[in-house]
């Protein structure tokens, strides 16, 4: 299933809006991408606009510009090929027939295993066009204190346990060193993307909303 990942740090005040007005946050925000002034989405989206008040569909035209000009504000994954391996990774949860399936847990300590769904969210909306899954700002900061945790695990064999416990990727690679490639790709994400990216949040004290194309 081939799919794009694309996470986006999100003050709280805008999540609240995406709960209560889902369609018109998604039609403004995807508008809010190409239009040069915010009359433009007004005039595009004017119900819409009306619906959620002119000041709050402001606010998020004037996120979104920021998010353009602030690319470290993004998480743009590859889904198939990235995005889904590293779901599995962080969580133990692979689906073939769901874009990224969601355990509902944030965090789940086992008893031989940490779980994060990093990737994920406990929490989501549903559009006609598609699920918007977000996590609250409380949620990426205890996600952010718990990440470096798994710097410490040896990824390989977390990664072979994992696939030989659910039956998941396990033709994944055809050669060993494909795998120890993947697993190498895996760790520097994880500290130089992922860890930095939540730990963004965490000081901004903001939340996160994840969307799939």
């Amino acid at each position: 299933m081939s799919f794009d990942y694309l996470a986006y740090a999100m003050p709280t005040e805008l999540i609240q809006t995406l709960r209560k007005y889902p369609e018109e946050f998604l039609n403004i925000f995807y508008e809010s991408n190409y239009a040069e002034e915010f009359d433009e989405v007004q005039d595009e989206y004017n119900e819409d606009v009306e619906k959620i008040g002119a000041a709050s569909a402001k606010k998020l035209y004037e996120y979104v510009q920021f998010l353009l000009e602030n690319e470290d504000q993004t998480l743009d994954l590859d889904g198939e090929y990235w995005a889904a391996p590293t779901h599995f990774f962080l969580t133990g949860e692979f689906d073939e027939e769901e874009v990224l399936p969601q355990p509902p847990f944030t965090i789940k300590r086992e008893a031989n295993r940490l779980l994060i769904n990093a990737l994920g969210c406990t929490d989501s909306v549903q559009t006609e066009e598609s699920m918007i899954l977000f996590t609250s700002a409380e949620q990426a900061a205890e996600i952010a204190k718990t990440l470096p945790e798994l710097l410490e695990e040896d990824f390989k064999k977390r990664w072979n346990e994992l696939c030989t416990q659910t039956g998941q990727f396990t033709d994944a690679f055809e050669e060993a060193q494909d795998l120890d490639e993947f697993i190498a790709d895996l760790r520097e994400f994880m500290h130089e993307v992922l860890i930095p990216f939540y730990q963004n949040l965490a000081n901004k004290k903001m939340g996160v909303v994840v969307m799939f194309d």
